[in-house]
């Protein structure tokens, strides 16, 4: 009855052990239960699942079907997935609250379509992911191959291929960008999480033409972020991945996308701006590629303003820039006039000095 070559899942709803003997798949009539559960296995929570043989991650691809990639596991944001167990012990696996659907690997918004899963343990932290037959599928395994490179297929064996470790998922590390004496980034993360190391996590609100800052403690998941590091030499963010948190109750313009969407003219995005002198959110070029995982505000939320610009003083202020401002007059200290402050040093913008470092 605990021959090692047995497979079983554990239960959550009846707290038992239930075997299938000689494979995983031959399961008519020959489960049967073991031994008592005292408690029961729990799935709940962020993981990451990592093939055995091919060592890579499930991830959500960028045509929103679900795929395998090994690149950078701890910096890559889609292969961070929800675990939810449902109350007949079957498994509901998510991505930003999109589900694997029925009888495919693309990701459906809908809840009810999501696909139920049988983790079915085959070794210490080694499961088959199984799928019952009564779901379209007959009984079949998630698999990864060798020869399948990035591809996820159906496999009616329980081939090596099948095998995959649940890794908790409790970190993810996110560059930022060194400008002058801080260092940023956007944020738009399909889970919750706090950051630490000096660094904060900032909410932007805007009333007319005015945008302010507000640091907030736990990031909600789905939640834009302006990501700021007081120091230039701190430029990697470790995002702590926590329990889901509550919305926020605080107007946030701050919002982007899991998947690579093509920008419609309507977005500020940030950058240096096309001078690589002023840190800010700027209207992006329509037909440019949005990037996933990242912040951005939409221009419903800004009407009339070209840009909203970081104070490189105080960090967190922003200022914005609207059509009338839009022509700068650039002099260096010969009176020279300039297209742009190129190299570091005083010049007068618009009448003020300002040093460019």
């Amino acid at each position: 009855m605990k021959d090692k070559n047995c497979y079983f899942n554990k239960y959550a709803n009846e707290g038992y052990l239930k075997y299938w003997q000689a494979s995983a798949n031959d399961d008519a009539g020959s489960n049967v239960i073991v031994e008592a559960a005292p408690t029961a296995e729990e799935f709940n929570g962020y993981f990451r699942l990592k093939n055995t043989q091919t060592n890579k991650y499930i991830m959500l691809g960028a045509d929103g079907n679900f795929s395998v990639t090994g690149n950078r596991p701890m910096m890559n944001p889609s292969n961070v997935f929800l675990l939810e167990q449902n109350t007949d012990g079957t498994i509901r696996m998510s991505h930003g609250n999109r589900y694997v659907a029925n009888n495919t690997f693309k990701a459906t918004d809908a809840q009810e379509q999501a696909y139920p899963i049988l983790l079915l343990r085959t070794s210490a932290n080694s499961y088959a992911l199984y799928a019952k037959d009564g779901h379209g599928l007959g009984n079949s395994y998630w698999q990864n191959s060798s020869a399948s490179g990035a591809s996820l297929s159906f496999q009616t064996g329980d081939a090596g291929g099948s095998k995959w470790k649940l890794e908790p998922a409790t970190t993810l590390i996110l560059p930022l960008i060194p400008f002058e004496n801080a260092a940023y980034s956007t944020a738009y993360m399909p889970f919750a999480y706090t950051v630490d190391n000096g660094i904060t996590a900032n909410i932007i609100s805007i009333a007319g033409s005015t945008a302010k800052t507000t640091a907030i403690t736990t990031v909600p998941a789905g939640t834009g972020v302006l990501l700021i590091s007081p120091s230039a030499e701190v430029t990697m963010a470790t995002l702590n991945i926590v329990a889901p948190a509550p919305e926020l109750t605080q107007t946030n313009v701050l919002t982007g996308t899991y998947t690579p969407q093509l920008a419609d003219g309507s977005q500020y995005t940030f950058s240096a701006g096309p001078d690589q002198d002023r840190l800010g959110f700027y209207i992006y070029t329509a037909g440019a590629p949005l990037n996933p995982y990242r912040a951005y505000i939409s221009a419903a939320s800004a009407s009339g303003v070209r840009a909203f610009l970081l104070d490189p003083q105080t960090l967190t202020g922003i200022t914005s820039a609207t059509e009338d401002n839009k022509q700068k007059d650039i002099y260096d200290l010969q009176g020279r006039r300039l297209n742009k402050a190129s190299r570091p040093g005083l010049y007068i913008v618009n009448g003020q000095k300002q040093l460019k470092r």
